[in-house]
């Protein structure tokens, strides 16, 4: 579900950088609709990049996140964070510790609980 947030965070950055279209303002001929180049994330992340939106850093930890979000909505297998594959991708993550957005999530919604059933403090940090 968080991946959602992160489609919809690089269409609005790339966005940004278009030129305004009066005709269509949020840009669907680009991002919505079966022939959309920029409908699926790996698109997106690839033109955020090659717009400078992303560093070559983030663009690896994106393609990581990617791709651990298509292992869990693409196979019938047994599969968790655990798993070998699953696990090196999140060893290999950095983006909320180089970020402040985590403590602020952290302590707004602490008491709430998440999906997975646990508090966000409980949540791995990557």
């Amino acid at each position: 579900m968080g991946v959602t947030f992160l489609e919809y965070a690089l269409k609005k950055a790339i966005s940004h950088h278009l030129v305004p279209d009066l005709d269509d303002p949020e840009f669907n001929y680009l991002f919505a609709g079966d022939e959309a180049p920029y409908r699926e994330l790996a698109g997106r992340i690839r033109l955020a990049r090659a717009l400078g939106i992303i560093s070559k850093d983030y663009y690896y930890q994106l393609e990581a996140i990617r791709l651990i979000r298509n292992a869990f909505a693409h196979t019938m297998a047994e599969i968790s964070f655990q798993t070998e594959e699953i696990s090196a991708y999140c060893d290999d993550l950095n983006i909320l510790e180089e970020s402040q957005g985590y403590a602020i999530l952290v302590d707004a919604f602490a008491p709430r609980y998440t999906l997975l059933g646990m508090t966000l403090t409980q949540l791995p940090r990557f």
